[in-house]
């Protein structure tokens, strides 16, 4: 019984572990005094402090029934309240339990070392547990810390962070760019991106593999106001990526012309290589004026480099397969990335695209190729675009046709990342839609559990 008070107090919000926890309380209240972990977390100090005080040890070493250190017990508990998970980890503390002591958090495609810090910060944010951890000696930069509490919006445990020598500007996991980088690209908040700009965030900052400053991720992303809050924190608007790009050939060679003209107006540098002119001339469906450009320079496809050579998978998403044609003949790779490190036929996927992924397929485009962010295939962005992409739910013929088109083609349903875990493709079915997952089940997929 104590452990499945342990397990149900850890549960996520919305799975009921908080209700049977507190219902295996109520008819069970002795065994916080009873279970050194049950203790942890129920935030019952002075039991904590009871069974330490036999055991120093137990402080000290992973145990309980998830084989933790006890002060992620506490940490991660959901079932004790914030002043009463503050004493029982400072008894552990005092008893020597390291504050640093980290745990592997697997997900599908990630697998992490926590400090109890990450779980205080932004799990079960805690900012007075927070402070406690780091005036033991827990490191505020350890890559998750930042991260998590920015992503939540828990202002109160950032500004304990910062307090305890957090710099913002420090690379997170998983990506290893500053959090404002992230906020920018994967998870939007205007709140949170002003706060970080007005505590220290660097507008300038470089960083990522292509090099990027928030400028150039805010506009990839065609976040507008972002761009505008960017330059009124004083970011540079020319300022290039590593391979060359300014923010305004980002706009214009993702055919976001209300952002160039954002930018023009803002006093943009509006001068463009021939690699974004031909960039600029294909993502506005202008054949003539692309066919010119390659026609000066034969070897220009052939040698774009990784920044510019994302038009191709964006093309995809544009369903342009005349320039598709055009990029294959002149040099362009199949397996060039683009938007979270996907391919052409990612995002052909992705987008609902099916005459892109035809074309795609047609020409021998990868199938199981993964892409960088996510660490899925092509399929699995189909099936994830089901559910997900914008319009997705009046658009879901196309996203069955491409998912009949995928597995015609011999597209795999294994989990490419756990073939052996997941064979039959439970990691598909969890995110297609209710018409795509009877797709994937005609051609074999099965339900089931997976724990990675």
């Amino acid at each position: 019984m104590a452990s499945r008070l342990v397990q149900a107090a850890l549960e996520r919000p919305g799975s009921g572990g908080v209700d049977a926890a507190r219902e295996i309380l109520k008819a069970r209240p002795e065994l916080p005094r009873r279970d050194f972990y049950a203790a942890c977390v129920t935030g019952e100090a002075e039991a904590v402090a009871s069974f330490v005080a036999s055991s120093r040890d137990l402080a000290r070493h992973p145990g309980g029934p998830l084989d933790w250190p006890p002060l992620h017990y506490v940490s991660h508990s959901r079932q004790s309240s914030n002043e009463d998970a503050v004493r029982a980890a400072r008894t552990l503390l005092e008893a020597g339990a390291n504050p640093g002591a980290t745990i592997i958090w697997n997900t599908r495609d990630l697998s992490w070392e926590l400090p109890p810090l990450v779980a205080a910060a932004g799990i079960v944010p805690n900012p007075s547990l927070v402070a406690t951890l780091l005036q033991s000696g827990a490191d505020p930069n350890d890559g998750h810390s930042v991260l998590r509490a920015a992503l939540g919006g828990h202002v109160e445990c950032l500004e304990a962070l910062l307090e305890g020598g957090a710099d913002l500007n420090a690379p997170c996991q998983p990506q290893s760019v500053p959090a404002l980088h992230w906020l920018l690209d994967y998870h939007y908040s205007p709140e949170m991106v002003e706060w970080l700009l007005e505590h220290g965030a660097e507008v300038n900052r470089a960083a990522g593999p292509l090099g990027e400053a928030p400028i150039h991720v805010a506009v990839r992303r065609r976040r507008g106001p972002a761009v505008k809050l960017l330059l009124h924190h004083g970011a540079e608007i020319d300022q290039r990526t590593a391979g060359g790009r300014s923010a305004y050939a980002h706009a214009l060679c993702r055919s976001f012309d209300e952002l160039a003209r954002l930018l023009e107006s803002r006093g943009a540098d509006t001068s463009l290589g021939r690699a974004d002119r031909l960039a600029s001339a294909l993502i506005h469906d202008q054949p003539e004026a692309a066919k010119k450009l390659i026609e000066g320079d034969p070897d220009l496809v052939a040698n774009l480099n990784p920044d510019q050579a994302r038009i191709f998978p964006d093309l995809a998403a544009k369903g342009f397969t005349w320039a598709l044609e055009l990029l294959l003949e002149r040099g362009a790779d199949l397996a060039w990335r683009g938007l979270d490190g996907g391919t052409a036929l990612h995002q052909a996927a992705w987008f609902g695209v099916p005459e892109a992924a035809r074309f795609l397929i047609g020409r021998g485009a990868p199938l199981e190729i993964v892409c960088v962010d996510h660490r899925s295939t092509p399929l699995g962005w189909g099936a994830h675009g089901s559910r997900y992409s914008g319009g997705a739910e009046e658009r879901q013929e196309v996203y069955v046709e491409i998912a009949e088109m995928l597995l015609q083609a011999g597209a795999s349903l294994a989990d490419p990342l756990h073939p052996d875990l997941d064979p039959q493709g439970t990691w598909l079915l969890r995110d297609a839609s209710p018409r795509v997952a009877e797709v994937l089940k005609r051609h074999g997929a099965k339900a089931g559990e997976v724990e990675y």
